[in-house]
């Protein structure tokens, strides 16, 4: 497939962000970097319907360690398998959450720029 036409591409800081799964592994960062792409298909893709925002936050290396027991085995499409680490279906899967916190600033830019999509 050939890569999405990047619409509009956006950076900021971020006060902090932090990713927290229930196996056991988090990741966080404070004043960290914040890169955010209004995306739209290319006419080859088959899963990617529209507009997408994708976001993504500079983290700090993983600290804790990863309780496999806490995961769930899923198939998914042979196309969003890792290419070149052999991953093969069924995979794991843990569920998590992610926050992250902007100055009053860049909040508002960010739902100024999420308003405009929809």
């Amino acid at each position: 497939m050939a890569l999405p036409n990047i619409l509009s591409s956006h950076y900021s800081r971020a006060l902090s962000a932090r990713a927290v799964t229930e196996s056991g592994v988090s990741m966080s960062k404070a004043n960290c970097y914040v890169n955010i792409d209004v995306e739209m298909p290319h006419a080859t893709h088959i899963m990617m319907m529209g507009k997408e925002v994708h976001i993504g936050v500079a983290l700090d290396p993983s600290v804790g360690t990863h309780d496999a027991s806490a995961g769930v085995k899923v198939n998914v499409p042979e196309m969003e398998l890792q290419r070149g680490t052999g991953e093969t279906n069924p995979i794991q899967k843990v569920h998590g959450f992610f926050t992250v916190e902007f100055d009053k600033q860049v909040a508002a830019g960010l739902g100024n720029l999420l308003a405009g999509i929809v």
